[in-house]
């Protein structure tokens, strides 16, 4: 049987001085679906969680549209839902034939349509709408029940759930419903799509706690400028899932759509990796760097291991870690600094479980000899992630009042961006830095954009 992925590895140097210092080591951990592999669509089972309190159900007109009514001081901001809106006081009967006011909600119905056309009758289905209350709309099911699913996408917009937005029981009907639907051979994967705070974060991170502990991805959607953009990604990070910013409604279809093929496209689930540390090595950080920048907790290591839960691997998108490690002062010679697990299931009845290993090691120089130039790629990776940190504090010490000191990370941020060639995000940064000397505070768009797309840098060095 054929190993659905392969693991290598690369240091930012295998050789180190021979002195008395310690020494920082780069290991680029990569895992890599191996293309002898045969192809196949994985069997998906989909738990969809929709928020459907009242700012989801607000008619809404076009950009442009918006923009002319409110340089005519026809627009007036109210709140709804904990969300600023923005109500037409007079339409011009110049502007009226534009006026064609759709709702969120619209889209997800619309995406939910698409979504459902897709799958096929060896996929699960289940939704949920969740705003004060929960309610399970579609049971788990076939997906060749399409007319159940199609039939019931009208009741998310009766707005009977509350005007609140509590995540807490909407998680934990969706967990159960996936429970029910999972199999060997299918791929399952919750979806949250929400588009304001929730009241009941710290609840939520529980279930969403048991989610990944069920092995399960959950991806999340935050839509506009007024959701807890951290919480979300913190939930998607927590099940190896996938977090999405959407500023525009008409963008949730293809977001459904795309979530929809990375399901069908694992070739190995409930990935882990077990860092086994040879006495006197430490780990200081480790960060993920494919598919998307964050840094991983140190929680599970223990008795010198650390196990990492890394989520699902796909066809064409490999993961990849990067750890530091901090290397005691040896005489020369060789040494294994470390043992690399790697064990993931390919999706079948039964799962087939692949496990790699490797060891990293180096050399100890004698006292004098030169040293190779380190690894260009791993460290670039490094530099990237350094910079991923930097405006990771610059965006904390905003929210907690240090002007000073988020402008000033956030003027470093911009120039290493610069010097990358990521000049639109850079430009943002360099807005941001505008409303920091200007009003105090970053633009809640702004600091949204500079959350996701940052955690993205590591895309374009793959």
């Amino acid at each position: 049987m054929t190993d659905s992925f392969v693991l290598s590895t690369t240091l930012n140097t295998a050789l180190l001085p021979g002195d008395h210092a310690p020494r920082l080591l780069y290991v680029l951990l990569e895992i890599t679906p191996n293309t002898q592999a045969p192809l196949r669509r994985t069997p998906v089972n989909l738990a969809l969680v929709v928020d459907a309190s009242e700012s989801m159900l607000i008619p809404s007109l076009d950009d442009e549209l918006v923009e002319e009514l409110d340089r005519r001081g026809l627009l007036v901001e109210t709140i709804a839902d904990g969300v600023p809106v923005f109500r037409v006081l007079d339409m011009p009967d110049d502007l009226a034939a534009r006026a064609e006011p759709i709702c969120t909600m619209d889209f997800v119905q619309q995406a939910l349509r698409l979504l459902v056309e897709r799958l096929g009758a060896d996929d699960r289905v289940a939704l949920v709408a969740f705003a004060a209350r929960a309610k399970t709309l579609v049971s788990n099911r076939s997906g060749a029940d399409r007319r159940k699913m199609l039939d019931v996408l009208e009741t998310l917009a009766d707005g009977r759930l509350g005007d609140d937005t509590l995540l807490t029981a909407g998680l934990q009907a969706a967990l159960s419903e996936a429970q029910r639907g999972q199999g060997d051979d299918r791929q399952t994967r919750l979806l949250l799509l929400t588009d304001g705070f929730v009241a009941d974060e710290a609840r939520a991170k529980g279930v969403a706690a048991q989610v990944a502990s069920s092995g399960f991805p959950l991806s999340t959607v935050g839509l506009g400028m007024t959701f807890n953009e951290g919480f979300l990604i913190d939930l998607a990070e927590m099940s190896g899932g996938n977090a999405h910013l959407v500023f525009r409604p008409a963008e949730i279809p293809g977001i459904f759509a795309a979530e929809l093929e990375s399901a069908q496209r694992i070739v190995a689930r409930a990935v882990d990796m077990r860092i086994g540390l040879t006495p006197g090595v430490e780990i200081r950080r480790v960060h993920r760097i494919h598919p998307v920048i964050s840094e991983l907790p140190l929680s599970g290591l223990q008795d010198r291991s650390l196990t990492l839960s890394l989520g699902a691997l796909e066809r064409e998108q490999p993961l990849a870690v990067l750890v530091e490690l901090l290397c005691p002062p040896r005489p020369p010679g060789a040494y294994r600094l470390a043992q690399v697990v790697v064990t993931g299931d390919a999706p079948g009845s039964p799962p087939v479980r692949t496990m790699q290993r490797t060891d990293i090691l180096v050399q100890v120089a004698p006292p004098g000899q030169p040293l190779p130039v380190p690894d260009v790629r791993v460290m670039k990776l490094v530099e990237t992630v350094n910079t991923f940190k930097l405006q990771t504090r610059a965006l904390a010490d905003a929210a907690a009042g240090d002007i000073a000191g988020a402008t000033r990370k956030l003027q470093t941020a911009a120039t290493r961006l610069l010097a990358d060639g990521e000049f639109e995000l850079a430009a943002a940064v360099q807005s941001e830095i505008t409303n920091l000397e200007q009003q105090g505070e970053l633009s809640a768009a702004g600091a949204k954009k500079l959350r996701y797309d940052t955690r993205k840098l590591t895309q374009k060095l793959a």
